[in-house]
């Protein structure tokens, strides 16, 4: 009886102690942080104030709506620096045998004309030096007109002109990718360099 009473007695203080370890309670730490990423962007706008018209004629210079004189600028809104390089061409159905250029039929006048500002390969105009985050406004194009010694086979034509702007992040992996290269829209590493986009080698 006696160990009975023993072997009970053990079978309940097993149990007491498994009651009490089941209650314990253990220090513990949980956190979560967040931290928000947001991407970039390269973003130019273009502000083409030439007005329409039907009866251009040539040594004329191309009009705003108000009667000034049109002009092209390029607003930034990129959030970091950038590269840009902008074009003007000429296009339409009925255009004189649909293969001139720009130049043929118009002059323009500007800081793109300038080439400590802009520098022309093929028929691309790069600015020089990268375009920083805060600049806002790039003049580009203070007049465009038509050409003094175009002749009659430009009567009675419909054009359009077409001012394209490029731009990439301003980083050397995106300008090796995208802009130096073979190729009429390529540019190589020595005008890179001369640009300012590169150090030089």
């Amino acid at each position: 009886m006696k160990d009975r009473n023993k072997s009970l007695l053990a079978l309940l203080l097993v149990i007491a102690v498994l009651a009490v370890g089941g209650a314990v309670a253990w220090f513990t730490f949980n956190q979560t942080d967040t931290v928000n990423v947001g991407t970039g962007q390269v973003v130019y706008s273009v502000q083409n104030t030439i007005a329409e018209q039907t009866d251009v004629l040539p040594g004329e210079t191309l009009p705003d709506s108000k009667g000034g004189v049109g002009t092209v600028t390029i607003s930034n809104t990129s959030t970091r620096e950038t590269f840009l390089r902008v074009k003007a061409d000429v296009a339409g159905s009925t255009f004189y045998e649909g293969t001139d250029t720009f130049s043929d039929v118009f002059s323009m006048a500007g800081d793109i004309s300038n080439s400590s500002v802009w520098v022309k390969h093929g028929n691309w105009y790069y600015f020089v030096g990268p375009v920083t985050a805060t600049t806002s406004t790039i003049s580009l194009i203070d007049s465009i007109s038509v050409l003094g010694t175009v002749g009659n086979e430009y009567q009675n034509k419909t054009f359009k002109i077409v001012v394209t702007v490029d731009a990439i992040q301003g980083t050397e992996a995106a300008l090796r990718s995208e802009w130096i290269g073979a190729g009429s829209d390529k540019i190589t590493q020595l005008q890179a360099e001369a640009l300012g986009y590169l150090p030089s080698s």
